[in-house]
């Protein structure tokens, strides 16, 4: 498997704590794997010694190669961007009030503690992807990217169990080979929203796209009108952690 740019940074900050400069004093900073620290760390209030200080500042300049390479890997996410960039800055002020003896360990693991809880939250709202919503005739619509290159509108039901094309779109897609005979499965039988069953060929979608998220091998079926309102089911929101509508933004949030 290819090496990815995460690779390269986690195993640069790895190289960063195994540095006899990270051992000599990993035991007063914080802990690196979002565990909180200890009530003994939070209450430390020692200064740094200045052998302590020449380690310190070895390890934040090991540490600090490895900022562009989380950069360049968090590069297709803005938002991820920003909650590094924003995380680095308060590290550093905190850095610096620490090595210049103005601030204790115990006063260093707290402001960690804080810096690390900002990220969270900046890392969560930068999952979340809004879709812009219109709403025409009591339904949501959104336009999504079917198979990486057919665009077409869709309303957002999720009392729909699966995605749901109109015989027209389905056979531009036919037509265009991004659905072959490989990808159909069997004739199931739907019911409507009249209460009427009926049978439906199904066929799996090699991806839906809705702004920057991606749903992969999503289950499709043909609704019953040849350019019938297509729907974006739970074979598509599923893929996704979670799935919400902003009301005030009109919008679809995914996560």
């Amino acid at each position: 498997m290819a090496r990815t740019l995460w690779d390269d940074a986690l195993a640069c900050i790895k190289a960063a704590k195994d540095s006899e400069d990270y051992r000599a004093i990993q035991s007063k900073l914080p802990p690196t794997d979002g565990s909180a620290a200890s009530a003994e760390l939070l209450a430390n209030t020692n200064v740094p010694t200045d052998q302590e200080v020449a380690h310190l500042m070895g390890f934040h300049v090991r540490l600090g190669q490895c900022r562009s390479l989380v950069l360049q890997a968090a590069s297709p996410h803005p938002a991820s961007v920003a909650a590094y960039t924003q995380l680095y800055a308060d590290i550093d002020e905190a850095f610096a009030r620490l090595v210049q003896r103005k601030m204790t360990w115990g006063q260093y693991a707290q402001a960690g503690a804080r810096s690390l809880a900002a990220f969270h939250t900046h890392s969560n709202e930068a999952e979340k992807t809004l879709i812009p919503l219109s709403r025409n005739g009591g339904v949501y619509r959104l336009f999504a990217i079917v198979n990486g290159s057919y665009r077409g509108e869709f309303v957002l039901d999720s009392g729909a169990s699966d995605v749901s094309l109109s015989q027209s779109f389905l056979r531009v897609l036919v037509n265009g080979g991004t659905i072959t005979k490989a990808d159909l499965g069997p004739v199931q039988h739907y019911r409507l929203a009249d209460g009427r069953t009926v049978p439906s060929q199904t066929f799996r979608l090699r991806s839906i796209q809705v702004g920057d998220k991606i749903a992969s091998n999503v289950l499709g079926s043909v609704a019953q009108g040849e350019d019938a309102d297509m729907l974006l089911g739970q074979s598509f929101l599923r893929h996704f952690k979670s799935w919400s509508i902003d009301n005030a933004k009109h919008a679809l949030v995914l996560e």
